[in-house]
C-alpha cells in the first residue's frame, strides 16, 4: 500500500497508550472519540493499513486494519479539500442488520477507537504465532505428552508432567486435547479448581476408574495441523491401549484422526489415490468468502504444507494399523468437525471474539500476534492449523466422506448461545461477520454433530442453550461437565443419558399418507394439482435418485444431471418444501402432484402437465368440481406455458375455468424472471455455494458448468422487456471478461430458446378471474447487478460483481418480477420464497383463495417498510456456509437456497381430541351445541329446539338480521344459567343449499371454536369455568353440521369438525 494513502475519521484526536510488543514496533498511537455527543467537531487522519482497535459500549474489543473497518461500517459524513471524513457506525442496515431489530443493537455503541501505526520488521504472523504458541504452552510444558495429576486448586493448574513410561495395562488410558490457541490449562483448567463442584466430582469419579492414567496432549494449534498432532500422540502411545479421549474444540479433530484406526476394513476408501485427490488442491470456502489468491510465496508455502499433511496422513495409518488402538470413549465438545467460517476469511474478527469471550484474554498482555494479522491481513490458509478447520479443507472433507466408516465411540456435547446477555450481543455482531445458524460464538452448533460416521447406536449428542453457554465455559458449567462425567462413565450397554444422533429422518413423511387418504375419500372433492418450483422435484437416473440424495452428491454425481444423460426421470416431490402445505389441502381435496425435470425448458413440462390434466380432468368434470392448481416458484411458469401453448394447453384451461370456482394461485412465481438466476450463473448464489462444497470432485465453476446448459434455469433469468436482454450471448461474454471469471456461460442455443419462452409468456394476458399471487417478503430480494470497479477502500483495487436489493420482496423473487397485471395478490409476511408452502400459517388463507377467490386471513397490501430503508441498497452479502453441508441442509437446498429448517426442530405433535358418541334429546346435552344455518333459512329442527332450550336467542338474533348465513360467519350463545342445558350454541354459516364443502365447513368451525376459547378463556369466575387464574378448558356438543339434504356425507361432516378442531 502508498504510504500516503490516509482517511479523515470524524472525531477529536489525543494520545493513547501504546500497546505491550515484544518484537512488533508501534510507530504511532492515537485515539479518536466521536465529538457528536457533544457538538465536538473534528477529523483525525489515519492511514489505511493501521491497525484499529475500537472498544464497543458492552467491552467487547474489535481489532481491523483502518480501510476494511471504513469499508464494512463506515459511513461518509462530510468532505474536507476534496477527501471524504467517515465516520464508524455500528448501528443495523438495510435488508440483513434490520432481521434482527433495533433492541439488540444496543451497547454496540463505540466507547473508544485507537489507531496504531505497526512496523513488523519483517516478521510474519507465522512466526509470531509459533511464539505465541510457546507462550501460552508454558515453557515448563512444551508440546508433547503429559501425565495429569488429580488434585485440585485456586488456578485450576492440572500439574502436569511429562510422560516417561507408559504401558498398555487393565486401565484404559485418558487423553485430554485441548483446542484453538490454547493449552490443557486454558481449555480444561476449569474442572481442576477447588471450587467446582461438578469439577471435584469428576475428578474423583477419574481416580476411581483411570488412576494415573489421565493424561494430556500440549499441540501447537495454529501452524501444525491436526495431523501432525495425532500422528505425535499415536507415536506417544503403548500399542493395544484402550483409549478414552474428552475434546474441545479442535482438540476434536484430532480426536477423530484417532478414530481412524477403528475404520471398516471391508469398506476402507483410503487409498493412496483418494488421499492424493483430497490434498490436490484448495477446495476451502476461501473463493466464496472473497479472499483473494495466495501470493506466489504463500502459496508455496500451502502447497508444500499440503505434501507435508499427505506425508503425515500416511503415517499415521500406518501407525495405527501397527498399534490398535481400542478408542472406547470419546467426548467431544464443540468440534468443528464439518469446519466453521469463523477460521475462514478474517483473522482479525475471528482472534477479537476469541480473545474476548475467553475470559483471561488470548494474547495476555502482549498482542504482537495480533498486530501482524491485522496489518498483513494474514489469510488462515497459510496456518496449517487453521486451514484444516475451514469448511471444504482436505480434513473435513476426509471426515465426512460417505464410505469412511468407524466403530470408535463418540458422544458429542454441542451448545448455542440463546437470550439475552453480553454473549448475545456478541453473538449479534459476530453473527452478522461469520455465522448462518445456531453457534457458540466460536463453532457453529450444525458442525458439532459431523465428523466420521459410526454405526447405528455408536454416536450420540446432547445439546446445552442459554445465554450463559459459549464456546469457552463448557467446563465451568455444571450442566456441561455432568454430561462430560456420563459420556466418560457411562457402562457399554448405556447411552449416559445422550440422545442418538440420526443423520436422516427414516419415517414415511405424513404427507404421503394424507395424499392416500384423500384419493380414497367416498364424497367428491376438489381436485388440487400441486406443481414444485425449481429443484422442487426429486430426479432419478437410470433408477437412482440424484436430486436430492446426500450420498451421490457428495461423491460427485452431480454430472449425471447433465443435459443429454439417458434415462433422467422427475418421480417426486422434495417433502421438506412440499409436504406440510400438501398434507394440508389433503384436508379438503383429492390432491395430485406433479414432479417435473425441473432442468428442462417450462415449455416441455406444460405438454406433460397438459396430458395429466386431460387424465384427470374427466371426475373433476363428472362430479362438478372445482380444479385449484397450486404452483409455487416456477411451477407457475409451467403453467403459464400451458395456458398459452395455443393448442392443447390452453384446450385444458378452458375446462378448468368451465368448473365451478376453479383457480390457480401462484406462490412466488418469477412472472418476468429473477437475477437470482444470475447469482447462480456467477457463483453467487449459497445453494450453487453449498453444492460445490458438498461435491468431493467439483469446484464452483463446476457446478456451473453442469447447470449452465438447464433451459429451465436460463429461462428464470430476468425477461422484463425493459430490462437487459440475458438472452445475448455478447452480455454474458463482457460480464466475465469484465470481471476476469474463470466460470463457464451459456451457449447461444441456450439463450436462444429461453428468448422463444419469454416471448410466449410475456404475450400471453393475465386472466384475473381464475388467478390469484401470493408473495412473500423478506427484507432483502436481489433485483439489478453492477460491475463494481472498487472505490477508495478496496486495496488493492479489484473488479467484482455487486448486487442491488430492494425490500420488495420475497428474498428470492420481487413483486415487481412477480405479480401480474389485474391479478388480486396477498402477502404472507416473514416468509421467505422457499418457505412459502411450510409457513403453517399461511395455510387457512390459502384455502380460503381457493375456495372463494377471497381471504381476510392474508393481508392484501404490502407489509409497511422500515423506516429510514430506501428503495435499493447493496444487496447483504450471502450467509456463509459454516461448515459442510450435512443431509438435513441438503434436503433444504432450493432455487433460493433460503436457510434450511433450524437444526433439532420436530414437526409439531398432531393433538388428540377425546371423542364420545352420544343419541339422545338436545335438554340434556350438557355442552353448547354445535348446529349450522343455511342462507334463506328459518331455525327449525335441531336448530329449533336449542333455540327453544336457550329461550328465543337464536331467534331474537335471526330478527335483527345478525344471525349466521354465510360461509365464514358464526355466533355464540351462552345461557343464562351456569348450570343449565345445554350451555349455550354455537350456530355456523353454511351458505347457500348445494354450495358447502367439506374445506368451507372446516373453515367455518375452526372459527367459531376458536372464538368459543377466547371466550371461555376471557370469562368472568363463576362456576361455568372455573377460576380466571386456572388453567380452563371446554367441551362442545356437535351435531352432524351440514350432513343434510343437499348438503355433504355424514363422513365428511365428521371429519371436518374433528379437523377443525
Amino acid at each position: 500500500m502508498a504510504a500516503d494513502r490516509s482517511f479523515l475519521i470524524a472525531g477529536l484526536e489525543s494520545a493513547a497508550p501504546a500497546p505491550a510488543t515484544d518484537d512488533v514496533r508501534v510507530l504511532k498511537s492515537r485515539r479518536i472519540t466521536p465529538g457528536s455527543a457533544r457538538g465536538e467537531q473534528g477529523q483525525a487522519a489515519v492511514e489505511g493499513d493501521a491497525v484499529v482497535r475500537v472498544e464497543l459500549e458492552n467491552g467487547f474489543v474489535l481489532w481491523s486494519r483502518a480501510d476494511d473497518l471504513l469499508r464494512e461500517r463506515g459511513q461518509a459524513v462530510g468532505q474536507r479539500d476534496g477527501k471524504t471524513t467517515w465516520a464508524i457506525d455500528f448501528a443495523p442496515r438495510p435488508g440483513r442488520d434490520a432481521q434482527r431489530g433495533a433492541r439488540g443493537w444496543l451497547g454496540l455503541g463505540i466507547r473508544a477507537l485507537d489507531a496504531f501505526g505497526v512496523d513488523l520488521s519483517g516478521k510474519a504472523a507465522a512466526a509470531l504465532g509459533r511464539k505465541l504458541e510457546e507462550r501460552q504452552l508454558g515453557a515448563d510444558t512444551p508440546a508433547g505428552l503429559y501425565r495429569c495429576s488429580l488434585k485440585g486448586n485456586a488456578a485450576g493448574d492440572p500439574g502436569l508432567t511429562p510422560v516417561t513410561t507408559l504401558s498398555a495395562d487393565a486401565r484404559p488410558l485418558l487423553v485430554f486435547l485441548h483446542g484453538t490457541g490454547s493449552s490443557t490449562q486454558g481449555s480444561f483448567g476449569a474442572l481442576w479448581r477447588d471450587d467446582s463442584s461438578a469439577g471435584v466430582a469428576l475428578r474423583a469419579r477419574m481416580e476411581s476408574r483411570y488412576g494415573a492414567n489421565v493424561l494430556a496432549l500440549q499441540h501447537r494449534s495454529m501452524t501444525e495441523s491436526p495431523i501432525v498432532n495425532a500422528l505425535a500422540l499415536a507415536r506417544a502411545l503403548p500399542a493395544g491401549a484402550e483409549l478414552h479421549l474428552v475434546s474441545h474444540s479442535r482438540g476434536g479433530l484430532v480426536g477423530e484422526l484417532m478414530c481412524l484406526g477403528m475404520r471398516d476394513a471391508d469398506a476402507d476408501p483410503l487409498s493412496p489415490a483418494l488421499i492424493q485427490t483430497l490434498f490436490a488442491a484448495d477446495r476451502t470456502v476461501a473463493r466464496q468468502l472473497g479472499l483473494p489468491p495466495l501470493d506466489k510465496t504463500a502459496a508455496k508455502a500451502r502447497d508444500a504444507a499440503y505434501d507435508a499433511d499427505r506425508a503425515a496422513l500416511a503415517e499415521l495409518l500406518d501407525e495405527l494399523r501397527a498399534k490398535q488402538f481400542k478408542l472406547r470413549r470419546f467426548v467431544r465438545v464443540a468440534c468443528p468437525a464439518r469446519g466453521t467460517t469463523l477460521a475462514s476469511g478474517r483473522l482479525d474478527r475471528w482472534l477479537s471474539v476469541l480473545d474476548f469471550i475467553s475470559g483471561e484474554g488470548l494474547f495476555g498482555d502482549v498482542v504482537d500476534f495480533m498486530l501482524a494479522v491485522v496489518k498483513e491481513r494474514t489469510d488462515p490458509r497459510t496456518l496449517p492449523g487453521l486451514e484444516a478447520m475451514m469448511p471444504g479443507s482436505a480434513l473435513t472433507r476426509l471426515l465426512q466422506h460417505p464410505d469412511l466408516v468407524v466403530s470408535a465411540d463418540l458422544s458429542v456435547i454441542a451448545g448455542d448461545i440463546e437470550g439475552d446477555s453480553l454473549w448475545s450481543q456478541v453473538k449479534l455482531l459476530a453473527a452478522d461477520w461469520f455465522y448462518g445458524g445456531d453457534h457458540d460464538l466460536v463453532v457453529n452448533t450444525g458442525s458439532m454433530l459431523g465428523g466420521l460416521r459410526r454405526p447405528p447406536g455408536g454416536a450420540r449428542y446432547l445439546r446445552d442453550e442459554g445465554a450463559e453457554v459459549n464456546h469457552f465455559r463448557y467446563f465451568t458449567n455444571d450442566k456441561s461437565i455432568r454430561w462430560l462425567t456420563s459420556g466418560l462413565m457411562r457402562a457399554d450397554d448405556s447411552d449416559g443419558g445422550f440422545l442418538p444422533i440420526e443423520s436422516a429422518r427414516h419415517e414415511a413423511p405424513r404427507w404421503r399418507e394424507a395424499v392416500r387418504r384423500s384419493r380414497a375419500a367416498s364424497a367428491p372433492r376438489p381436485l388440487a394439482v400441486v406443481l414444485p418450483g425449481t429443484m422442487g422435484s426429486v430426479l432419478q437416473q437410470q433408477g437412482e435418485t440424484v436430486w436430492l440424495d446426500y450420498w451421490r452428491l457428495m461423491r460427485g454425481q452431480l454430472g449425471r444431471l447433465r443435459m443429454g444423460r439417458p434415462d433422467v426421470e422427475p418421480v417426486d416431490l422434495v417433502g421438506d418444501f412440499y409436504g406440510p402445505m400438501i398434507e394440508f389441502l389433503a384436508r379438503t381435496h383429492h390432491v395430485e402432484i406433479f414432479p417435473y425435470d425441473w432442468r428442462g425448458s417450462v415449455c416441455d413440462a406444460a405438454a406433460r402437465l397438459a396430458e395429466t390434466l386431460e387424465r384427470l380432468l374427466p371426475e373433476a368434470e363428472h362430479n362438478n368440481q372445482p380444479v385449484h392448481l397450486v404452483a409455487h416458484s416456477m411451477g407457475g411458469l409451467v403453467v403459464r406455458a400451458m395456458i398459452a401453448d395455443g393448442g392443447a394447453g390452453s384446450a385444458v384451461w378452458q375446462r378448468i375455468v368451465a368448473l365451478p370456482k376453479s383457480r390457480f394461485v401462484m406462490l412466488g412465481t418469477p412472472n418476468r424472471g429473477s437475477h437470482e438466476a444470475v447469482r447462480w450463473l456467477t457463483g453467487n448464489n449459497p445453494t450453487q455455494r453449498k453444492l460445490a462444497l458438498l461435491d468431493l470432485t467439483k469446484d464452483s465453476d463446476d457446478v456451473i458448468d453442469i447447470v449452465r446448459d438447464y433451459p429451465g434455469l436460463i429461462e428464470l433469468l430476468p425477461f422484463a422487456p425493459e430490462g437487459r436482454d440475458f438472452a445475448e450471448p455478447a452480455l454474458w461474454t463482457a460480464l466475465k471478461a469484465e470481471l476476469k471469471a474463470t466460470w463457464p456461460t451459456a451457449s447461444a442455443s441456450v439463450l436462444g430458446g429461453a428468448r422463444q419462452t419469454w416471448q410466449r409468456l410475456l404475450a400471453a394476458p393475465p386472466d384475473p378471474g381464475h388467478m390469484i399471487y401470493l408473495a412473500g417478503c423478506q427484507s432483502a430480494t436481489v433485483m439489478d447487478y453492477r460491475v463494481d470497479a472498487g472505490g477508495a477502500l478496496d486495496w488493492p483495487p479489484h473488479t467484482q460483481l455487486t448486487f442491488d436489493a430492494t425490500a420488495q420482496g420475497d428474498g428470492t423473487v420481487t413483486w415487481a418480477s412477480g405479480m401480474l397485471p389485474g391479478v388480486p395478490t396477498w402477502y404472507v409476511e416473514d416468509t421467505a420464497h422457499d418457505a412459502l408452502c411450510t409457513q403453517t400459517r399461511a395455510f387457512p388463507g390459502l384455502l380460503d383463495l381457493l375456495m372463494t377467490g377471497t381471504t381476510a386471513r392474508l393481508p392484501a397490501t404490502p407489509p409497511r417498510a422500515r423506516a429510514g430503508v430506501p428503495e435499493r441498497f447493496p444487496m447483504p452479502e450471502l450467509p456463509f456456509t459454516d461448515d459442510l453441508p450435512d443431509e438435513n441442509t441438503v434436503r433444504s437446498l432450493g432455487f433460493g437456497g433460503g436457510a434450511p429448517t433450524a437444526w433439532g426442530d420436530a414437526p409439531p405433535a398432531t393433538p388428540r381430541i377425546r371423542v364420545s358418541v352420544r343419541h339422545g334429546n338436545l335438554a340434556y346435552a350438557r355442552h353448547p351445541v354445535l348446529v349450522g344455518h343455511y342462507a334463506g333459512d328459518t331455525i327449525v329442527s335441531a336448530e329449533g329446539a336449542v333455540d327453544g332450550l336457550l329461550d328465543g336467542a337464536l331467534s331474537r338474533r335471526l330478527q335483527l338480521g345478525m344471525y349466521p348465513a354465510d360461509n365464514g360467519s358464526h355466533a355464540l350463545f351462552f345461557n343464562d344459567q351456569p348450570e343449565a342445558k345445554p350451555a349455550g350454541a354455537l350456530v355456523v354459516g353454511l351458505g347457500q343449499v348445494g354450495e358447502l364443502s367439506p374445506g368451507l365447513l372446516e373453515a367455518g368451525v375452526r372459527d367459531a371454536l376458536l372464538d368459543f376459547a377466547l371466550q371461555v378463556a376471557q370469562w368472568p369466575d363463576d362456576a361455568r369455568f372455573g377460576p380466571r387464574a386456572a388453567p380452563r378448558s371446554a367441551a362442545v356438543s356437535c351435531l352432524l353440521v351440514g350432513s343434510g339434504a343437499g348438503g355433504i356425507p355424514v363422513s365428511a361432516s365428521v371429519d371436518a369438525i374433528l379437523r377443525a378442531a
